[in-house]
């Protein structure tokens, strides 16, 4: 009978620490879905960050953050929606470029649709806007920005007809949109540098191809957003490399293009987000859709610790009975604040319940 007795007790004893180890989200290879809402509690939010654009007249980042939001269905997007609309309706002119631009607004209207968003390659294939915004740039005193307008004048081009070709106009459009995001300081300086040693290599009989893959991607970009949203995007993009594996990704997967876009804008760290992307390409943008959904906090813990989410639907099921909930709710901010000795914790107890079973 006591035999029989101390095998029930080592059994249930064994079973309580395998559950207890299975209930604490903690890890070796993946980040559980909890531990990215609890980073988030507290943090802006994609609708504040939407909101906060929308103070400064930008339109067009706010309106893909807006898209973003509703795909994700994080709350309070139905008002954000009504809210960017009645600015459009207040400001209708910002529509086409996505908010105000220095430069744009002395060149005179662009034929455009009210409240419609218009990618800026598609305005700058128009070409008597074009030639207008490029006598406007060639008074620059920068050298660099004369470099990316001399390269109209490029014949060995690969991938692009020459500027000076009937066919020409693709590249003639680029390059005009390059010297505008060079001349507004829309690239860091770091990309900014890059590119005007690029065009000056290219003007001097260098090669061309890393100069053709920048304006390849930027005309990729500007195919699907407006002036505004580009150099949002573009705001702390430190290189080349990074700028296209971002590309990439989108050019790839143009339905992300909004979950995309504001992870590299709200979080500000487009050099993580193309980490992330290029480690997780099947599940890298689902997981920061979530994490977009916690919070800036959220999304920062993701990128911190570069690992997939976690979720899985036996935990769910089990905790949202107690005191299986109880347990795991508490053990949360635990393993948020210290991961490391979570895991300890967890494999212990692992071992113990093995020891007991």
């Amino acid at each position: 009978m006591n035999r029989l007795f101390r095998f029930f007790m080592w059994t249930i004893c064994g079973c309580v620490l395998l559950l207890c180890a299975l209930l604490i989200p903690a890890h070796f290879r993946a980040v559980d879905g909890r531990i990215i809402e609890r980073a988030g509690v507290g943090t802006p939010s994609l609708i504040q960050q939407a909101l906060s654009f929308l103070n400064v007249e930008k339109l067009g980042p706010a309106r893909l953050l807006a898209v973003a939001a509703q795909l994700l269905n994080v709350h309070g997007h139905e008002q954000l929606s009504v809210t960017i609309a009645q600015a459009l309706r207040l400001h209708p002119k910002l529509a086409a470029f996505g908010g105000p631009d220095p430069i744009i607004e002395k060149l005179g209207d662009v034929v455009a649709t009210p409240l419609e968003r218009r990618p800026i390659i598609e305005i700058l294939l128009q070409g008597p806007f074009r030639e207008r915004l490029i006598d406007s740039l060639q008074a620059s005193r920068r050298p660099g920005v004369q470099e990316i307008l001399n390269n109209r004048a490029l014949t060995n081009t690969v991938q692009f007809a020459s500027a000076t070709s009937p066919s020409g106009q693709p590249f003639a459009a680029v390059i005009s949109l390059t010297a505008l995001l060079a001349q507004e300081d829309h690239f860091t300086p770091a990309l900014r540098e890059k590119i005007e040693f690029l065009a000056h290599h290219a003007n001097h009989g260098g090669s061309v191809d890393s100069l053709e893959t920048v304006y390849l991607d930027l005309l990729s970009l500007g195919q699907r957003l407006d002036l505004a949203q580009l150099a949002q995007f573009l705001y702390r993009i430190e290189d080349t490399i990074t700028l296209h594996e971002l590309t990439e990704t989108i050019r790839i997967r143009n339905e992300n293009l909004p979950i995309v876009y504001s992870a590299v804008v709200f979080s500000g760290q487009p050099q993580k987000v193309a980490s992330y992307l290029n480690k997780f390409s099947q599940t890298g943008v689902s997981d920061l859709g979530l994490s977009l959904r916690s919070g800036k906090g959220g999304l920062d813990e993701l990128l911190r610790r570069q690992h997939r989410v976690y979720s899985s639907g036996w935990q769910r099921t089990l905790i949202a009975y107690d005191p299986f909930g109880t347990f795991f709710y508490a053990a949360v901010p635990f393993c948020y604040r210290a991961p490391v000795a979570a895991i300890i914790l967890r494999c212990a107890l692992l071992i113990f319940a093995g020891f007991c079973l």
